[in-house]
């Protein structure tokens, strides 16, 4: 883990607003450090995964070690736990929610994205960041902490599901390919400079009423257990034939 932290920070130079000097940055990065290694030994349970240093970075940006430390501790435990597990399976399930949601929103849209078998991974960075990651303008990424800090934790998949409705009718006019799929999803943030936030808030709140959070946790939990039990008949008959 501390390995990991050590590499993901030193990375982290994109990060930071043009107006940081190389001094102040060095100093930011040698607070964040000790910032991760802290709330994770002070939650053994938890387990630091690539990306959690974007969001940890985030809140230093705006307060200081003492306020983010006691923050990003709580949410960490609330908000971010799933992500902190020892595998990323949980975290993979959650991440289904998506299709789940696009599935009862848009039939030509989810068609078009399971036909290009892209599967959720596009999304990885963008969810557990928090979209930190991905985004430039930080005043965009602080409206987004706002909003994820203040519901439910399954707000950033709310979130990604907004992006791709947003991004709908470019999102068609890509080959059904899993490569050109991929890297056209990816990139979505990156290449918008400025992405329509109020609107994609507006979008998201309004998902998270039509399918409510606990209600679609149930959903997919009943999902995952009705594809287990199909693997296991077919384990069993498998195994009498």
């Amino acid at each position: 883990n501390y390995r990991q932290v050590i590499l993901d920070v030193e990375r982290s130079l994109k990060r930071f607003p043009p107006s940081v000097q190389e001094v102040q940055r060095i100093a930011y990065q040698d607070k964040l450090t000790e910032l991760i290694i802290r709330i994770l030994d002070h939650n053994p349970d938890m387990y630091y995964y690539q990306g959690y240093h974007d969001v940890c970075l985030t809140f230093l940006l705006v307060m200081n070690e003492h306020q983010a430390f006691h923050l990003i501790n709580a949410i960490s435990r609330s908000h971010l736990r799933f992500y902190m597990e020892r595998t990323m399976n949980t975290t993979s399930n959650l991440l289904e929610i998506i299709y789940l949601i696009i599935k009862d929103e848009d039939d030509q849209l989810y068609n078009h994205l399971i036909r290009s078998e892209v599967g959720t991974i596009f999304s990885l960075s963008w969810v557990i960041t928090w979209f930190s990651h991905v985004l430039i303008d930080l005043d965009d990424i602080l409206r987004l902490f706002d909003l994820f800090i203040s519901t439910h934790y399954l707000t950033p998949i709310y979130m990604t599901v907004a992006i791709l409705m947003w991004k709908k009718s470019d999102i068609l006019l890509v080959d059904f390919d899993m490569a050109s799929m991929h890297k056209f999803l990816s990139a979505i943030p990156i290449e918008h400079s400025s992405l329509p936030i109020d609107r994609l808030v507006r979008d998201t709140l309004e998902l998270s009423v039509r399918y409510p959070p606990e209600d679609t946790l149930e959903r997919q939990k009943q999902i995952e257990t009705n594809a287990l039990n199909d693997n296991n008949d077919n384990h069993q008959q498998n195994n009498d034939d």
